[in-house]
């Protein structure tokens, strides 16, 4: 799972040390779409409507009609009308708090 800011889960089944490149790509047209999305990440509670797609893998390619802002790690680093990317395992070390111990029985 990716959890962002607020510990509120975005990618649910994401993992930073599976070898897969989790994407969400978020799509709604109306100010009123992404509302109804934000609710939604918030509460836990998606659906399909959401205009939300969801794909992994281990190399990923996207080409869009038009340049468009392109972000990495919630940082807006260019413009582009195409996008590479690919998981090289061992590359990089990630470093996440262990998982939270089961709460005990009573």
């Amino acid at each position: 799972m990716y959890a962002c800011r607020g510990n509120f889960t975005v990618i649910p089944g994401a993992r930073p040390n599976d070898g897969v490149l989790d994407l969400y790509i978020a799509s709604p047209r109306r100010f009123r779409q992404w509302i109804k999305l934000a609710w939604r990440l918030v509460t836990r509670q998606p659906k399909r409507d959401d205009q939300v797609d969801q794909h992994s893998g281990k190399r990923v390619g996207i080409r869009i009609d038009g340049k468009d802002n392109y972000q990495l790690d919630d940082d807006i680093v260019g413009e582009s009308t195409t996008l590479t990317a690919e998981i090289q395992p061992g590359a990089l070390t990630v470093c996440a708090p262990a998982p939270a111990p089961p709460a005990p029985h009573q």
